[in-house]
C-alpha cells in the first residue's frame, strides 16, 4: 500500500511534453492470444480447434472485463501516477525529486524511489513500455540491471 497523497489531476504542474502514456489493459497479451487462437483454428484438427476457441475466449474476456484506465504518464520532466480507484486524482513525481526507478517484471510493478527514500510502487502489466519510456526520459536514474550488477561484481565493467 502506498502512502502517497493524490491530488486533483488539474492541479499538476506539467511543463514538459508528453513522452507516452501507460494504461492498465495488457494490449500485447490480448492481441497475442487472439492471433494464437486464430492460427490454431486454421489448423483444423480437433484439439487445435478447442485450443483456438479457448485462446479467442481469453482475448475476448480480456477486452471486455479489463478496464482501460490510465496508470501513468511520462513527461520530459516528470511522471504522473494515477489513482486506480479514481483516475481524476494523480500524483506527480518530478525527475529532480527522483532518486532511482526500477522495473520488476516478476511482480508487474514499476518502483520509484524518491530522494527521501520513499518508495512508490506502480502496478502495471505494461512494464516493458514503462521501462522503454523511462530509459528514454531518465536513463541516469535507472537501477542497474541484473547483468550489469554481475559484470560489476566480476570486475569486467560494461
Amino acid at each position: 500500500m502506498n502512502n502517497i497523497k493524490y491530488e486533483n489531476r488539474d492541479k499538476s504542474r506539467i511543463t514538459g511534453s508528453l513522452q507516452g502514456s501507460i494504461s492498465l489493459r495488457p494490449i500485447g497479451q490480448i492481441v497475442t492470444r487472439g492471433v494464437l487462437g486464430i492460427c490454431l483454428l486454421l489448423l483444423k484438427t480437433k484439439y487445435s480447434i478447442f485450443a483456438g476457441i479457448f485462446f479467442l475466449l481469453l482475448a475476448f474476456i480480456g477486452l471486455l472485463f479489463i478496464k482501460d484506465k490510465p496508470v501513468m504518464d511520462v513527461y520530459d520532466d516528470s511522471v504522473i501516477i494515477y489513482n486506480l480507484r479514481d483516475s481524476s486524482e494523480a500524483y506527480q513525481i518530478s525527475f529532480i525529486d527522483l532518486k532511482q526507478w526500477s522495473v520488476d517484471a516478476s511482480d508487474n510493478k514499476v518502483y520509484f524511489t524518491l530522494n527521501d527514500d520513499t518508495v512508490i510502487p506502480v502496478r502495471t502489466s505494461r512494464y516493458l513500455k514503462a521501462y522503454n519510456l523511462l530509459v528514454k526520459s531518465v536513463p541516469d536514474k535507472s537501477e542497474p540491471s541484473t547483468m550489469e550488477k554481475i559484470r560489476e561484481r566480476l570486475g569486467r565493467g560494461k
